[in-house]
C-alpha cells in the first residue's frame, strides 16, 4: 500500500535531509583536524630534537674550547704544582657544570687537577686519554664514573703540544647529572619528554627524570638503538615501556671521533588529538539538537505558514469556477508576512479584477483614439507647409489650414482637367498655365516622387506667389491609394537669392579693382627697386619721373629740388607749367627726418582725373623718391671712403695670408699633429705629422675621411666632447686611438680650442694631438707595481703579526717565570723586547690602515664634516679628560666625500692637533674652511721647519723625536692618500713654535697660485 505524505511530514523530512550531510562533513573535519594536529606534533618534535642535539654540540665545541684555552696558559708550563691547582680550582669553579679540569702526564699520571684535595689518580688505562695522546686530537670518551667525583661524567680530553711534542693531556669531564638540568630549558611542546643517548645504547640523560628509572640505563628502544649506532634522524610513533602510543623524533649530534650523542623528543598523543576528539564531541551533540528543534519548528510552520494559506487559496478558485467573480483570497497577516501563498493569492485577485474591467477598458481606448485624432487633426493644421491629400480617383482626402490660404480648397473639388485654370498654376516663369498632367498632384497620381516649383497667380493672390512643391504617391498594401502633395511659399527667398546675386557682381567689380590697384602697387614695388639702385642724384631724378608716368598712366611727371638742395629737375612727357594746372597733382618730397627737398608734379591721363588708389601711390613714389636721393647722396660720399679703404683691406689681407703661411710653417714643423676643423666638424688643414702617423693625401682625410681612423670605441666620446664644447665655446679634450699606417693603434692625447669672430660665433677650432701611447705603457706599469706593492704591504703586515705576538708571548712568559731571578739589566732587556713588540704592533696596524685606505672602494655621500671634527675632538677629550683645549669648528661645513675615510682624514689631522700642542698652556684647535673652498685645520703647537715639508706626506717620516712626541709617522700619509683618492689637494704652512696649519680639498676646488705655490706634490 502507498503511503501519502502530507505538506508538514515532506517538510520535516526535507529538514533532517539538509542537517544530515553537515553531520558527516563535522565529523570528517574533526578526523582531518586530528591527523593535521598529529602532522604539526611531528614537525615540532623534529625541531624541538634537532634544536636539543645542537645543544649538545656546542657543550662539546665548549669544552674543545675550553680544552685549548687552558693548553694555551702559562701555567701549565710554569713547573709549580700548586700553582697548576688553584688554577684548576678556579676554572671549575667557574664551569661548574664539570666535575673535574686537570693535567695529565704522557704516561697517565695526574700532574694537577681541580679535586685536588680528593687524592690522584692514574688515566692511563682510560680509552680517551689514550686516544688523545696518540691522536694528538681533540677526544671525547664514553659515560664513565669520575675516580675523584664518583659521578657519571662524560669526559674530553686535547694533548698540550710544545714544539711538535706532546708534553701532557688536559681533560675536562662534563657531569651528566648537570648537564640533565639543561635539558628542562629547551624549547620542547607541551608535555614533551626529552631523552639523550650515546651510540653505546645507554640513555645517559632525560627530562623529565622517570621514577625508578635511573640513568644512565640500557637503552630499551630498538628503532632508537638503531638509530644511535648509524647516527641517524628520524621519526615514528608507536608505545612506550607503559603502553602508551606517543608520537617522537630523534636526531644526532656531530661527531668527535666515534662519539657523539642521539637525541629523543616524544609526545602523549592523546595529548595531541584531545582538542580535536572534543571538537567532534561538540559537534555531534549540536546537530543532535539541531536536529530534533528542526523537526519540531518545520511540523509547527507547515501547518502554519503552508497548508492553511493553500486551503484559502483552494476555496477561492472553486468559487472563480462557479462564476462569482468578485470573489478573492483573503489571507491573515500583513502582505509581507504572506510569502509566496500571498504573491499567488494577489495573482488571483488581479485576475478577478482584470475581468470586470474589461468592458470599462474597451470604453476608455475608443475615447483615447478619437483624442488622437483629434491631436493629429492640430498637428497638421500646425504646420507651415501646405498638405493635401487625393484618393486614388481624385478626391480630395485631406487639407490643412496652411493649404487653404493658398489654394480655394474650401468649396467644391474641380476635376483634373480644370484644375490648373481653377487654382492659376503656371511654370515656374509664368509664361503660360500649366498642363493637366504637368500638375504635381497628377505625376503623384501616376506614381511619379519629386519636387516641382509652380506659379500660382488666382483673384486670392493676384501678385502671384512663387509655390515649392513636393510630391509622392501613397501607397497601400494593394497599390497606390491616392497621393500626397505638400508645398512651401518661396517667393520672398527667390527675392533674397536675386538681392544676393547683386551684391556678388558688386564684390566682383571691387575684386577687379583691388586686382588693378595690386598690379598697380607691384609695378609701384618695381619701380621702387630700380629707382633704389641708381647712385647719381640726377640719374635718380629721370628714373622717379619715368617710372611714375609707367605705374600711374600720367600724360607728364616733374620733379623740382629746392635751390638750397640742389638745382637739379627732372621731367618726362608733356611740359607743365611750374603752378601745375587742372588735373594735376603736385606731391612734396620730404626725407625721413620730415626736411622737404622738392615737389613731385604729376598729369592726370585719358581719364583726366586721379582716384584716390593712384593718389597713394603718388605719395608712395614721393617717399622713394625723396629716401633714392638722400641715398644717392650718401653713396657718393660713401664712394669717396671707400677708395682709401680698398687700399687698407688689401694691405690687410696681405699681412693676414703671411701670417697664415707662417702658422702653416709652424705647424709642419711641429712633432704633434696641428689639425683645424670647420664650425661643422669637418677637416681643413692637417700638419705634417698626420700624414707620417697614418699615410695618405690630403684628399683622403679632410672633410670627414679622419674620423675612419679613429677607433669606434672612442668615438662616442670623442662626439660628446664635440658637442659640448659647440655649445659652451670652451675648449675640450681628451685621448682617441688612431690606427697608424702599421695597421697598430696609438693613444693620441687632444686638445682643442674655438676661435670666434667679433659677434662671438665659432669660425673653426684648432687642435692639437700628441702621441702618448709610450706614457700610457708607463702608467700602467706603474699601476701594477703600487697594487704589486700595496699587495705586498698589506701581506708583509698580516704576516709580520703571528710572530710578533709569539715573542711577546714568550717574553712576557719568560719575564713571569723568572720574576724575582732577573738582575736589573735583564729586566731592562725583557721591558726593551716588549716596548719593541708594542712598537712594532702599532706600525702593523698603520701600515694595514694605510693599505685599506688605498683598497677600499670608495662611497660618495654628502659629508658633515663638523660633526665629524666635534665627535672625533669629544673622543680626544674623554681619552686625555686633564687637558684643557679650546676647540673652535666652523658651523656647515659640507662635502661629497667617502664619510668612513674622511673620518680617518680628521682621525689624524686633529689627533697630530691635539698631541704637538701637549705643552702649550692655553691650547687652541680650529677647524675651518676659507672663502676659496679649501678646508683647514689649525693648531698653536710646536710646528715645524718649512724647510722640511717636502717629507712631511712621506710614510715613515718624522720631524719630531719619538722621546719627544711619540708616533708611528703614518698618520699624515694616510691623509695624504685619502685627499689624494678624493681628487684633491693638501698642504700645510707652519714655523716653529707657532703652531701649524693644514689645507686641504676634497674634489675639484681652485686654489690660488699663491698657495698653490705651497703645495706638497702629490
Amino acid at each position: 500500500m502507498r503511503v501519502r505524505l502530507g505538506l508538514q511530514a515532506r517538510l520535516v523530512i526535507l529538514v533532517m535531509a539538509a542537517i544530515l550531510p553537515i553531520t558527516g562533513l563535522s565529523i570528517w573535519l574533526s578526523v582531518r583536524q586530528m591527523e593535521q594536529s598529529t602532522e604539526l606534533a611531528q614537525s615540532q618534535l623534529r625541531l624541538a630534537a634537532s634544536l636539543v642535539a645542537a645543544n649538545q654540540d656546542n657543550a662539546v665545541d665548549s669544552a674543545q674550547q675550553l680544552l685549548a684555552a687552558i693548553s694555551a696558559m702559562p701555567e701549565l708550563r710554569s713547573g709549580s704544582r700548586a700553582r697548576c691547582q688553584r688554577y684548576f680550582e678556579s676554572i671549575k669553579n667557574l664551569q661548574p657544570a664539570y666535575s673535574n679540569i686537570g693535567l695529565l702526564a704522557v704516561d697517565g699520571s695526574m700532574i694537577c687537577h681541580a679535586n685536588g684535595s680528593m687524592g690522584d689518580f692514574g688515566a692511563a688505562d682510560r680509552s680517551y686519554f689514550r686516544e688523545a695522546l696518540n691522536g694528538r686530537r681533540f677526544v671525547m670518551g664514553e659515560a664513565i664514573v669520575g675516580r675523584a667525583s664518583r659521578r657519571w661524567t662524560i669526559p674530553f680530553a686535547l694533548p698540550v703540544i710544545e714544539e711538535d711534542v706532546v708534553t701532557g693531556v688536559v681533560f675536562a669531564a662534563l657531569d651528566l647529572e648537570h648537564a640533565a638540568l639543561t635539558l628542562a630549558r629547551a624549547d620542547l611542546p607541551p608535555g614533551a619528554r626529552v631523552a639523550v643517548a650515546d651510540r653505546h645504547g645507554r640513555v645517559l640523560m632525560e627530562h623529565p627524570p622517570q621514577p625508578g628509572r635511573p640513568t644512565p640505563r640500557k637503552l630499551t628502544h630498538v628503532e632508537f638503538a638503531d638509530a644511535a649506532r648509524t647516527m641517524s634522524a628520524g621519526w615514528g610513533e608507536g608505545p612506550d615501556v607503559f603502553g602508551t602510543m606517543r608520537l617522537y623524533a630523534f636526531a644526532p649530534s656531530g661527531l668527535v671521533g666515534e662519539e657523539g650523542f642521539m637525541v629523543r623528543v616524544g609526545l602523549d598523543r592523546s595529548l595531541v588529538t584531545a582538542g580535536a576528539r572534543g571538537h567532534l564531541r561538540d559537534a555531534l551533540s549540536v546537530l543532535l539538537l539541531t536536529l530534533l528543534a528542526g523537526a519540531a519548528g518545520a511540523w509547527w510552520l507547515g501547518r502554519r505558514f503552508i497548508v492553511s494559506p493553500a486551503r484559502s487559496i483552494v476555496d477561492t478558485v472553486r468559487q472563480l469556477e462557479a462564476g462569482r467573480l468578485d470573489a478573492r483570497v483573503s489571507l491573515p497577516g500583513a502582505p509581507r508576512e504572506q510569502g509566496e501563498f500571498g504573491r499567488i493569492a494577489g495573482a488571483f485577485n488581479l485576475m478577478a479584477e482584470s475581468l470586470q474591467l474589461r468592458q470599462k477598458d474597451l470604453e476608455a481606448e475608443l475615447g483615447r483614439s478619437q483624442g488622437a485624432y483629434a491631436l493629429l487633426d492640430r498637428v497638421v493644421n500646425s504646420m507651415q507647409e501646405g498638405l493635401i491629400a487625393v484618393s486614388a480617383t481624385g478626391e480630395l482626402l485631406l487639407s490643412n489650414e496652411a493649404a487653404s490660404r493658398l489654394l480655394p480648397v474650401g468649396g467644391a473639388w474641380p476635376q483634373p482637367q480644370h484644375r490648373a485654370q481653377w487654382f492659376g498654376l503656371h511654370q515656374a516663369d509664368g509664361s503660360r498655365l500649366l498642363q493637366s498632367h504637368e500638375l504635381p498632384i497628377s505625376r503623384a497620381l501616376s506614381g511619379e516622387t519629386g519636387q516641382q516649383q509652380v506659379l500660382m497667380r488666382n483673384p486670392q493672390v493676384p501678385d502671384g506667389r512663387l509655390l515649392q512643391c513636393s510630391f509622392q504617391p501613397l501607397q497601400a498594401a494593394g497599390g497606390p491609394a491616392g497621393a500626397l502633395l505638400m508645398f512651401t511659399d518661396v517667393t520672398e527667398q527667390q527675392r533674397d537669392i536675386a538681392a544676393r546675386k547683386e551684391s556678388e557682381q558688386a564684390l566682383l567689380d571691387s575684386r577687379q579693382e583691388l586686382e588693378a590697384f595690386t598690379r598697380m602697387l607691384q609695378r609701384a614695388a618695381e619701380a621702387s627697386h630700380r629707382i633704389a639702385q641708381a647712385r647719381t642724384p640726377e640719374k635718380t631724378l629721370q628714373l622717379v619721373v619715368e617710372q611714375a608716368r609707367d605705374v600711374l598712366g600720367a600724360r607728364a611727371a616733374t620733379i623740382r629740388l629746392d635751390p638750397e638742395v640742389a638745382a637739379v629737375a627732372a621731367s618726362s612727357g608733356e611740359p607743365l607749367p611750374p603752378d601745375g594746372g587742372p588735373g594735376t597733382l603736385t606731391v612734396p618730397l620730404a626725407t625721413p627726418t620730415g626736411e622737404r627737398i622738392g615737389v613731385l608734379q604729376l598729369a592726370a591721363g585719358a581719364g583726366g582725373t586721379l582716384t584716390e588708389g593712384e593718389e597713394y601711390v603718388a605719395l608712395e613714389l614721393a617717399q622713394v623718391a625723396a629716401i633714392a636721393i638722400e641715398n644717392a647722396r650718401l653713396f657718393a660720399q660713401v664712394w669717396e671712403l671707400n677708395t682709401g679703404l680698398e687700399a687698407r683691406i688689401a694691405e690687410r689681407t696681405a699681412q693676414l695670408a703671411q701670417q697664415q703661411a707662417r702658422y702653416r710653417a709652424l705647424a709642419e714643423q711641429a712633432p704633434e699633429v696641428v689639425w683645424n676643423v670647420d664650425a661643422e666638424g669637418n677637416a681643413t688643414f692637417l700638419s705634417k705629422a698626420w700624414y707620417d702617423l697614418v699615410g695618405g693625401q690630403p684628399e683622403d682625410w679632410l672633410g670627414q675621411g679622419w674620423i675612419r681612423r679613429i677607433h669606434r670605441d672612442d668615438m662616442p666620446s670623442v662626439v660628446q666632447n664635440w658637442e659640448r664644447s659647440r655649445e659652451t665655446l670652451k675648449p675640450y679634450s681628451g685621448t682617441r686611438r688612431v690606427r697608424a699606417r702599421d695597421g697598430r693603434w696609438r693613444t693620441m692625447s687632444y686638445r682643442a680650442t674655438p676661435v670666434l669672430d667679433e659677434t662671438g660665433r665659432p669660425t673653426s677650432w684648432v687642435g692639437i694631438d700628441s702621441d702618448v701611447t709610450d706614457l700610457k705603457t708607463v702608467e700602467e706599469a706603474l699601476r701594477t707595481s703600487n697594487r704589486e706593492l700595496e699587495a705586498f704591504s698589506y701581506s708583509v703586515s698580516h704576516d709580520l703579526r703571528a710572530p710578533l705576538s709569539a715573542i711577546g708571548g714568550f717574553s712576557q712568559a719568560l719575564a713571569q717565570r723568572l720574576e724575582g731571578q732577573l738582575d736589573e739589566r735583564s729586566r731592562h732587556y725583557v721591558a726593551r723586547v716588549l716596548a719593541g713588540v708594542d712598537r712594532m704592533a702599532q706600525l702593523i696596524d698603520a701600515l694595514l690602515s694605510l693599505s685599506n685606505v688605498v683598497r677600499t672602494p670608495l662611497v660618495h655621500t654628502s659629508v658633515d664634516l663638523s660633526a665629524i671634527a666635534r665627535e672625533t675632538l669629544d673622543g680626544l677629550r674623554m681619552a686625555a679628560p686633564g687637558r684643557q683645549v679650546e676647540a673652535v669648528v666652523q658651523d656647515g661645513l659640507k662635502a661629497s666625500g667617502d664619510a668612513r675615510l674622511v673620518r680617518v682624514l680628521f682621525d689624524n689631522l686633529l689627533g697630530n692637533a691635539w698631541k704637538f700642542t701637549t705643552h702649550q698652556a692655553a691650547a687652541r684647535i680650529e677647524v675651518g674652511m676659507a672663502p676659496d673652498g679649501e678646508f683647514y685645520v689649525r693648531d698653536n703647537g710646536v710646528g715645524f721647519d718649512m724647510a722640511h715639508a717636502g717629507k712631511l706626506f712621506g710614510p715613515f717620516q718624522r720631524l719630531h723625536s719619538e722621546a719627544e712626541f711619540p708616533g708611528t709617522g703614518i698618520g699624515l700619509a694616510t691623509v695624504q692618500r685619502i685627499v689624494a683618492r678624493h681628487q684633491g689637494r693638501i698642504r700645510a704652512e707652519s714655523r716653529p713654535g707657532e703652531g701649524a696649519t693644514f689645507w686641504f680639498t676634497l674634489g675639484a676646488v681652485q686654489v690660488p697660485a699663491r698657495k698653490a705655490a705651497a703645495d706638497q706634490a702629490a
